[in-house]
């Protein structure tokens, strides 16, 4: 059967050896390029754009050069791979036609892939030696490894994730400072309030919790205004996110812990120092 990928735009048609195993079909043998039979391998997009409730692509046939009858030479489909993010972590993968390396239309820079239990310092003049050996005349441009590449790529979603990773934590240490003032101050407005009921009998304990509640109740009153507000960032912020939902139940659920046990603690240490003021010391204050 033959296939014209032309319905939803030409693919990317990119000479390789396949990285990836194949998830249908085989890779690419040595003798597939001294055939005179076409191969490719394509990629799962491929099959979702443009063989739309196709099982098995293996065994179709490609063709790609309109202006040919029967649509030139005809190129057989051998295995289906996973989706490979070749314009980076953010962009969604792309139809893609693979091609044995030789038989390629295109002038290229090949690209050297290598997998080795060795450390890349101790490996890199090894990779050198060999391809001097093959070719002298072949030159090793910028050797990195695929984690080097995979940070370069996303060099500025790690700086904007950094910096918001800053603020959040600054704004965190700001809530808690305002809390640990706003209950330092209203301590300081009761202490009378305070003196009198510890001279009627009141337990410290008691004291602890009655102005431990009310900063309680800031921070929940502060919760449930900021976890709609954060809701509502989230979905605005989406499309910077790769791997993560934007409201992800167990990242707000780990936020709003945190944010109550900092408003505890900001809120302890002025209800228990007001648990221990001296009741002849806080009258004084009237």
């Amino acid at each position: 059967m033959r296939f014209t990928a032309r319905p939803k735009g030409c693919p990317d048609l990119l000479p390789a050896f396949i990285t990836t195993r194949p998830l249908r079909g085989r890779e690419f043998e040595p003798g597939d390029w001294r055939s005179t039979r076409k191969v490719a391998v394509v990629n799962e997009a491929f099959v979702r754009d443009f063989l739309p409730g196709t099982p098995d692509p293996i065994g179709r046939i490609l063709s790609f050069d309109d202006s040919k009858p029967e649509g030139g030479e005809p190129t057989y489909i051998v295995g289906l791979v996973r989706d490979i993010l070749h314009d980076g972590l953010t962009t969604p993968a792309k139809s893609t036609v693979y091609v044995p390396l030789r038989e390629s239309p295109f002038n290229i820079d090949p690209m050297l892939l290598v997998r080795a239990p060795l450390p890349p310092a101790s490996l890199l003049p090894v990779i050198r030696r060999e391809i001097a050996r093959i070719d002298p005349e072949v030159a090793l441009v910028e050797p990195r490894t695929l984690r080097e590449r995979v940070d370069d790529s996303i060099f500025i979603e790690r700086m904007i994730a950094t910096l918001s990773g800053f603020f959040g934590a600054l704004a965190l240490l700001l809530a808690a400072i305002g809390i640990y003032g706003v209950m330092a101050y209203a301590v300081t407005r009761r202490t009378g309030e305070i003196g009198l009921r510890i001279a009627l009998g009141a337990v410290p304990a008691k004291i602890e919790w009655m102005l431990l509640r009310d900063g309680l109740l800031l921070i929940a009153l502060g919760v449930a205004i900021g976890l709609p507000l954060s809701l509502a960032a989230g979905r605005i912020s989406a499309s910077l996110l790769y791997g993560v939902k934007p409201n992800d139940p167990l990242t707000l659920v780990l936020t709003i812990t945190v944010l109550l046990a900092i408003g505890v603690l900001a809120a302890f240490f002025p209800a228990r120092r007001a648990a221990t003021i001296e009741p002849i010391e806080a009258l004084r204050h009237e």
